[in-house]
């Protein structure tokens, strides 16, 4: 089951939807902060196991980075 990220463009709510079928469309989906289905879907990030906050670069928070040779 896919777990998407919404944005409301009323409220500016962030919000996640675990989706149970794939043919909902947006409309469909409610913000939970007003209700609103005034939403866009977002590109969600990932997270990659090993990787840290640490490890990233400090300018860009990438895995790796040509600017500062991590």
């Amino acid at each position: 089951m896919p777990i998407y990220e919404f944005n409301c463009l009323n409220c500016s709510e962030n919000f996640e939807e675990l989706f149970h079928k794939y043919d909902i469309s947006d409309e469909d989906i409610h913000c939970p902060e007003c209700e609103s289905n005034n939403v866009k879907r977002i590109i969600s990030l990932f997270s990659s196991p090993g990787i840290t906050k640490e490890d990233s670069c400090n300018s860009c928070n990438a895995a790796s980075c040509s600017s500062c040779s991590r």
